[in-house]
């Protein structure tokens, strides 16, 4: 048995002490660690649920496009994004899938919270916009149970370059950050049959108006990354795929995909997909804690305030490729299933009802 300590997570303005069980279990049956680290000395009261209480969405309620930013060439601006929804009472945890027209575009969303916003950019208002002058479209949502949340779409203005007569000189952009990042074969935590990582990129352009990427998915030769505005990318590979099935453990695939910011500049984003052999032992990592029940005043902090928690984890210390969101704020604990041996580095953070992220926990080492 071993001891863990996890983890201070801490809100804008809010402090959580978070406790954590952690225990391996390795083909399917054999425990291998245990380890329980309480904190608190007190236990959260028990607080009375009303049965027809109001739906928590929280999730991607913002997004962005770009004057003259049409990479597919179709005269729309178009952004997509996710909301996640927690409702007490059953059958109510989907939203009212509709069409909703706002005062320069249209966003469509499903049951499952998918949306997305799409502006005509040859609109008057849009191309009349100076560089980096903008307009919002602000757009209301609904769950089943008439729960309302707010889509807020901004519209950046971009010089039109068009005009021969004093355009002014477009430099590069800078671009920096994560522009790499690997998957293993197999290794599926969510069992959606995707291979997934994620990263961050940095822009700063001196051109007014330019220090932004165009915001779409790029298809590689193995899967597609998506990126928004800021730089946020998210790579996905099927892992159904023979040439990822057909793989010898340790041999790769590189899949190189081209994004590019507004003003044209572009940075690679390389991805390794690494192979494994199918006879791989796997193991199952179960990760428990305590909700926490006091605010940084020392106040009592109701269970209603936390959406939820997510678990990130990788092979490399301070490295963590890969996540799992548990979107329940009575969980307790989660299981990642079928991870290939390796040593493992794993974080956990809240997410509360605004959608706001803690800090990373301390980091927990396991080898499986």
């Amino acid at each position: 048995m071993i001891t863990v300590r996890l983890f201070q997570c801490r809100f804008t303005s809010t402090l959580f002490i978070l406790l954590a069980t952690l225990q391996i279990t390795a083909c399917g049956t054999e425990e291998l660690a245990t380890a329980i680290s309480p904190d608190i000395g007190s236990n959260p009261t028990t607080e009375v649920t009303n049965t027809s209480s109001a739906a928590v969405i929280y999730g991607v309620d913002t997004g962005s496009v770009i004057e003259d930013v049409d990479p597919d060439n179709d005269g729309q601006l178009e952004v997509t994004g996710k909301l996640n929804i927690i409702d007490n009472d059953g059958g109510e945890t989907s939203f009212l899938a509709k069409r909703t027209t706002g005062n320069y575009g249209t966003l469509e969303i499903d049951a499952d919270g998918n949306w997305r916003y799409v502006a005509d950019n040859s609109q008057n208002s849009i191309q009349n916009l100076n560089s980096n002058e903008t307009l919002a479209d602000n757009i209301t949502v609904s769950s089943t149970d008439g729960t309302t949340h707010i889509i807020e779409i901004t519209i950046i203005g971009v010089i039109d370059t068009s005009t021969s007569t004093g355009t002014p000189p477009n430099n590069p952009a800078v671009i920096s950050g994560t522009n790499t990042g690997n998957v293993t074969e197999d290794v599926d935590p969510n069992n959606n049959n995707l291979l997934e990582v994620s990263g961050q990129l940095n822009i700063t352009d001196p051109d007014a108006g330019e220090a932004i990427f165009i915001a779409t998915t790029y298809n590689g030769n193995y899967g597609g990354l998506t990126i928004n505005a800021a730089g946020n990318w998210s790579y996905a590979a099927s892992n159904t795929q023979t040439s990822i099935q057909n793989l010898a453990t340790g041999a790769t695939l590189t899949d190189n995909l081209t994004i590019s910011s507004v003003d044209g500049t572009t940075h690679v984003v390389t991805i390794t997909i690494v192979g494994v052999d199918e006879n791989v032992a796997t193991a199952n990592i179960t990760l428990s804690w305590t909700p926490p029940v006091e605010r940084e005043d020392n106040s009592a902090l109701s269970l209603s305030a936390i959406a939820g928690y997510k678990i990130y984890y990788g092979t490399t210390p301070g490295q963590y490729p890969n996540s799992a969101t548990i979107n329940n704020s009575a969980a307790t604990g989660y299981t990642l299933n079928n991870l290939s041996s390796a040593t493992y580095y794993l974080v956990v953070t809240t997410i509360d009802t605004s959608g706001r992220e803690s800090q990373h926990s301390s980091e927990v080492m396991l080898a499986i």
